[in-house]
Order: structure tokens, then sequence, then C-alpha cells
């Protein structure tokens, strides 16, 4: 590679876009910025950076530039379960060859994979797809991370001076990416992963430890022990555990928690700053929901019966000591006190006996109760838990409290329990819309519904019209995913959306039982149009999507309860 085709003023825009990639740590704006400074410099509207995912062996869309970037990463970005494929595509091309591409016709081109293209309703006309690539100790040659890809040229067709400039930025951006990830590695290994900053994570290391007001969470899984001998293989069981700390931190985290400690089957996380006690009960009850929803995936994904696995939190709040525990370069942020140890003592008597109602699973001492009373539902007085040490022989007393239920969470919220039961939802979709289905599907999951989607759970064998109509009259909601190809596609989904709609009518007026979603702007079918849509593209969609949900959760409820008084079984037939 040679600078030949740049001028001087384009040799020192690369210079000044080294010094600010290299400056730049957080990992998102550092991709942001690389995306824009690659836009800019090749008058390219578009552009992506695709990481490799070592467990999927495929790219995912670590960002995205242009019209539909927001779609393309909630379909294709790391949390979904898509990933762009090494072999049929030409990022996964240049990953694997480390050789960079320009081309300026890839309507026709039947090496171009064409998912992304389908999803967007976009067609790729020309790019630029170039590797990413670090200096690797351990081998001879260079270890590639990714690719930069910058489409659709707005001035003319892509040239040399173009390949070797975004060559020059790609070799600054790897050596930024891996710092980035290395820091944030790092900070996390050291109890700040919460920290979206991490120069704000990094300047708590150099603070003086410090008595702050904080409310400590302490979750484990139940049956671990017992889960080790059941699964046949280390793979499994570290499958099985990623799954449960990955839940267990985003609800911490989607509550402004900070993720302290991984605690092998477990976590510590401590909530600081504005109502700490609130945030950490409303992270608690979103860990039981989300946990029910893993036990679900967990029973398709294994063969052994994992019903067993149960989950536990105790939540305490008071003073503790915060800061950087260690000396040189042994040093860890946490909290130490004994409202830490209160947290773990709640949490080991946090434990359901078989066939208990309500479960026991989350339990609170006074101070977190006094400040959440207003919004829990049900709850039991436990009486005193002791915490002492094992040479003592009387211990503190702490009231311990166990939360059942919170009330409505505002106008149209729904009644959080820890003993929740699932809302079933069939999925209704074109096939050319899986990647956004699938990625929905995995959020219900996560989110205690149980999700029917068909290449999840029709059987090979069956006969899938008969099943797929089965599914609809179970399913206590159907969410009809509406896109422009949907909207005008002939064939079997037309007649899957009558027999939807045929089914609602049999239901109770005003019962909410089809909730069209929009994953796009597109029109809505004339049989729908009476029924209140969402927009997916909104950004609040799926929180809308959940709150028609809980009003359908109690839509049910109350017939069941009507249905008990009259000695009937209701309207839904939920078993």
């Amino acid at each position: 590679m040679t600078g030949q085709a740049l001028s001087q003023s384009d040799l020192l825009a690369l210079v000044e876009v080294g010094a600010r990639l290299g400056s730049e740590i957080q990992l998102t704006k550092l991709l942001d910025l690389i995306l824009s400074s690659a836009g800019r410099l090749t008058d390219s509207p578009q552009g992506s950076i695709l990481l490799y995912d070592d467990r999927a062996e495929g790219l995912y869309f670590a960002a995205a530039t242009g019209d539909h970037a927001t779609e393309v990463l909630r379909a294709w970005g790391e949390a979904s379960a898509s990933r762009v494929p090494i072999r049929g595509s030409k990022a996964g091309s240049v990953f694997s060859t480390g050789k960079t591409i320009i081309q300026d016709s890839l309507k026709s081109d039947a090496t171009h994979f064409k998912g992304v293209d389908r999803f967007t309703n976009r067609v790729t006309e020309s790019m630029i797809c170039v590797p990413l690539a670090i200096a690797d100790p351990a081998s001879t040659g260079p270890k590639r991370i990714g690719v930069i890809q910058i489409l659709n040229k707005a001035s003319g067709r892509y040239n040399a001076r173009d390949r070797v400039l975004l060559q020059h930025l790609a070799n600054y951006a790897a050596v930024a990416i891996r710092n980035a990830r290395l820091f944030n590695e790092l900070v996390a290994h050291m109890g700040l992963s919460s920290f979206e900053d991490p120069v704000q994570a990094a300047s708590e290391l150099s603070q003086p430890s410090r008595m702050e007001r904080l409310t400590i969470l302490s979750a484990d899984m139940r049956g671990f022990t017992q889960v080790c001998n059941a699964l046949d293989s280390p793979e499994e069981i570290g499958r099985l555990l990623s799954s449960l700390l990955t839940m267990l931190s985003d609800q911490v985290l989607a509550n402004d928690g900070i993720v302290n400690k991984m605690l092998g089957d477990g976590i510590l996380a401590f909530f600081r700053g504005n109502q700490p006690p609130l945030r950490a009960v409303k992270s608690a009850f979103a860990i039981v929901n989300g946990f029910l929803g893993l036990r679900k995936q967990w029973k398709q994904d294994y063969n052994q019966d994992l019903s067993f696995l149960d989950i536990g939190i105790g939540i305490a709040t008071g003073s503790a000591v915060l800061g950087t525990i260690g000396w040189g370069k042994a040093r860890d942020f946490t909290a130490v006190g004994k409202v830490v140890n209160l947290a773990f003592a709640l949490q080991s008597h946090a434990r359901t006996a078989k066939d208990a109602k309500p479960p026991k699973r989350v339990l609170v001492d006074r101070a977190t109760f006094s400040a959440v009373e207003q919004i829990v539902d049900r709850f039991e007085d436990l009486g005193a838990v002791e915490l002492r040490k094992p040479d003592q022989e009387r211990g503190v007393p702490y009231q311990q409290y166990h939360l059942i239920s919170l009330v409505a969470d505002g106008p149209g919220g729904s009644k959080q329990a820890a003993d929740v039961r699932s809302l079933r939802v069939f999925l209704c979709h074109a096939s050319q819309d899986k990647p956004f289905v699938r990625d929905l599907y995995s959020k219900l999951r996560q989110d205690g519904y149980d999700p029917w989607l068909d290449e999840e759970n029709l059987v090979p064998g069956q006969d899938w019209e008969h099943e797929i109509r089965k599914a609809v009259r179970k399913c206590d909601a159907v969410v009809v995913c509406l896109s422009k190809t949907s909207v005008t596609k002939e064939g079997y989904l037309q007649k899957e959306f009558r027999y939807v709609l045929d089914v609602a009518e049999e239901k109770p007026e005003g019962a909410i039982f089809v909730v069209p979603l929009k994953i796009e702007e597109c029109p809505v079918p004339e049989r729908l149009a009476r029924l209140q849509s969402l927009s997916w593209s909104s950004g609040t969609g799926y929180e809308k999507l959940k709150l028609a949900l809980a009003s359908r959760l109690r839509q049910l409820d109350r017939q069941a309860g009507e249905a008990v008084k009259r000695g009937t079984s209701g309207d839904a037939g939920r078993e």
C-alpha cells in the first residue's frame, strides 16, 4: 500500500482522524467516529463496521450509518441472533482473506449477501470493504477482528484514492478498537462495568474510599451443583451460565445499577444516586421474570430436566465503605460493610420449599421495604434474620420481608409478581422479516413471555399448517408483524392473517388479542386498520408492545376470576 493516490490534504485529514481515534476509549463513540470519518473522506452516505463473533463464527453489525441504520443494528447487531455468514458474503470474504474489495455493481452479484438488503428494502449499488486487522503476538501474521464497509458513493464511482484512504483509516481504527475493548474489559474486571464512560470509571479507581448509603443486591441461582452433574459437558454448563449472567447483568443495568461482581452462578450489584431501593427492587422482579423465561428456553435447549433450577435474591440498604480496595497493581472497586453481608444473608434465605406457593425469591430488609412499600402489592413479614459471625453466640437481628408482587407501574402498567405466569404470544410474520422476528422472539423470552415462532416450535414431520392454526387458537395474543413485504406478499401469509382475524372475532368485545406491529413504515391492511398499531421505529415500540400484552394479561386474569365465580373455564383456554 502506498500514499501515491493521496493528496497532501488527504494525508493531513488522516493524521487528524488518527489522533481523534487514538484519544477515544468509549467504544460506541469510537465506532461512530470511525464511520463518520470514513463517510466524510469518501463521500459515502452509508457505512458499517462488522466485528467477528467467535462463538457464532459470523459477523455482526457493531455500528452503522444511513437511513436504515437503527433497523440493521436491531436485526443484525451484537444482541440479535442473526449473523452475516463468513462464506457467501462480501464482508465474510474480506474478513477471511484480508483483501480489500471495490465493487461498483452488486445488484446482480451472486456472492453478495443480500439478507440485509432484503431486510431494509434497499439495494446496495457499490461498496468498498476493508479488513480491520491488528498485530498478533501469538502468530506471524495479523489478527483480523472485522471489516469496515462504505456504500453507495454520492459522487461517482469508488476509486484508488478511496481505497487507500479507507485502508489507512482501517489501520488506525483497528488499533483504536482493540485498545477500547481492552480498556473496557480491564474496567469490567475491576467491578466498574456499569459505567458508560470509561474515563469516569477509571477516575473512580483513584478516589479514596468513603462511606456511602447504598442498596446492595445479591442474586444467586439455586441448583447449580446439581446442574453440573446433570449436563454432559463443560461447554453446556458454560452456555447456560453465560445466558444466566447476561440476563442478570442486563436487568441490573436496565435499572441504572452497577454490576460489581460475577460470582459463579450469581452477581453482586449495588445501586447509588436517586431512589436506589426502588431501582433495586424493580431490577429484582425483572430478574425473576427473566429467569423464568430462561428456564423455558433451557427446557428446549437441553435434554435433561432442569425444572429444579430457581433464583434467590437478597436486597439490603445501608451505609458501606465504597471505593478501591488494594494497592499497586492489585486493586478492586467494591463495597464493604454489614449491609453487603446482610444482602448475602437475605439471598441465602430466599429459597422455595418444594411446591410452595408463592415461591420465596425476593427478600429485603426493613430499610429497603420502608423505601418501596408504596409499590408493593403483596408481601410476607418473615420475622428476623440474624447476622452473626461463626464464632458469635448471638448476632444482630434484622427484619426480613418476602416481596411477592408489585402494584401496577403507572397508567397501563401491569402487576409484577415473583410467581408470574407467561403470556403465550403468537408471532405472525413474513419469512423475509425473519431476522427482526427472531430478535423479537428472544426479547420476549428474556422478559418472561412464551412466544410461538414456527422455526422454534415446529417439529420435523408435523403438518405445519395444522400446527400454526392450533397455536393461534392456544395463544393469548397474536403480534402481527407488518412490513412493506408482508402487506403486499401473496400466498399463505395472507391466509394466516385472515385466520388470525377470524379467531379474534370470537373473542369478547374489547379483548386485546391482535396487536399490529409495524416494523417499518408501511400501509396497514384494511381488516387491521380499525386496531391501534404500534410503530417499532418510534424507539418505544417494544415498551408499548409490553404494555399491550400486560393489558391482555389483566383481561385474562379478570375473565379467569369471573369464570371461577361462575364455575366455567373462561375465554382464552389458558392451561
